[in-house]
């Protein structure tokens, strides 16, 4: 199980670096609004990365209707912990 917590670890901080990266080659510097949404499927196992206002959406064909099985939350300022978060940051 140690291996599998580490190729975990390994492919979120992969993720966190791309978030990082792209942050910082922001072609706006800072004085436009931007959004991200990243869903990755590696065997198994889903990694879903957002960032800013954006939903993303994963849905699944049952009996030929889609069903959606997960909805990202839109990261406004008026949430408490992401007013924390900026407040932090």
């Amino acid at each position: 199980h140690s291996l599998t917590a580490l190729k975990e670890s390994m492919v979120t901080k992969a993720i966190q670096e791309a978030f990082i990266d792209a942050d910082k080659s922001d072609p706006t510097k800072g004085e436009g609004g931007a959004t991200a949404t990243m869903i990755l499927q590696l065997g198994h196992r889903l990694y879903i990365a957002n960032a800013g206002d954006s939903r993303s959406f994963i849905g699944v064909y049952v009996d030929g209707k889609v069903q959606v099985v997960y909805a990202s939350r839109e990261d406004k300022p008026d949430l408490p912990d992401e007013r924390r978060r900026i407040t932090e940051a």
